[in-house]
């Protein structure tokens, strides 16, 4: 497991910690907004993540996200 650690005011999140968050909020998004910021947290993740067992788990949230923004975007019309 990737054990990369990521320094915060608050303390330090392991990769895990913040691909769980990210999850979280993809499940609370309401906004194509919040997709767009939750893909944005996500293309950050990904280079860290790249050969490593979270890369796949990452490219799934990734398409998830993807889903949600045009879902949304349906649901507007």
């Amino acid at each position: 497991m990737n054990r990369t650690k990521v320094s915060k005011e608050q303390g330090e999140y392991s990769v895990e910690d913040i691909i769980k968050e990210i999850e979280r909020a993809l499940n609370t998004a309401k906004t194509q907004g919040e997709c767009l910021l939750i893909q944005d947290l996500i293309t950050s993740v990904e280079s860290t993540v790249k050969g490593t067992v979270l890369e796949e788990k990452v490219q799934k949230l990734s398409s998830q996200a993807l889903g949600k923004f045009y879902e949304i975007a349906k649901t507007k019309r």
